[in-house]
């Protein structure tokens, strides 16, 4: 049970973390404002980011970098923090992780994915309000946030 669940959380990892780097990634959307004066570049309206098999979906993408980085610069080591808004879907290998939002912190190297987050691995399945993986120590915590008293965490293993 508990391999099911790291491989699904695994998957969110992946995508954000930068782990096929060598593959190019390409990032189609509606528009595309870039502030270079903030470090921000901002993908809006059906966003879809790709990397080799690794598909991120959703209705914006907002990416901030450091200090003296290039705005269009994608490798791990320009940025500081990747935010998708609405409708995150993520799906690789038949995975797939869906949620609100998303954002990933190079700074502490964590994870957050929030609401009505679920995690999908064939029929297993895992549900919550909020997903926090830490990627230095491998570990993860499915919460329902505020909502803790009136639900719980859901998982649906079969294998």
């Amino acid at each position: 049970m508990r391999k099911s669940i790291l491989v699904m959380l695994y998957l969110f990892a992946h995508c954000v973390c930068g782990a096929i780097d060598s593959l190019p990634l390409k990032i189609k959307s509606n528009s595309l404002n870039v502030n270079y004066r903030e470090k921000i570049a901002r993908y809006q309206g059906k966003v879809l980011a790709v990397q080799g098999d690794l598909r991120i979906n959703s209705d914006v993408m907002v990416v901030s970098y450091k200090g003296g980085s290039n705005v269009l610069k994608s490798d791990r080591s320009s940025f500081e923090s990747i935010l998708f808004e609405k409708n995150v879907q993520i799906e690789q290998g038949g995975n797939v992780a869906t949620g609100d939002n998303a954002i990933y912190r190079e700074k502490d190297k964590k994870i957050f994915l929030t609401g009505n987050v679920m995690l999908m691995q064939g029929k297993n399945n895992l549900r919550g309000n909020a997903v926090i993986y830490d990627t230095k120590k491998k570990f993860f915590s499915v919460t329902n946030g505020a909502n803790e008293n009136k639900k719980r965490v859901r998982a649906v293993i079969f294998d």
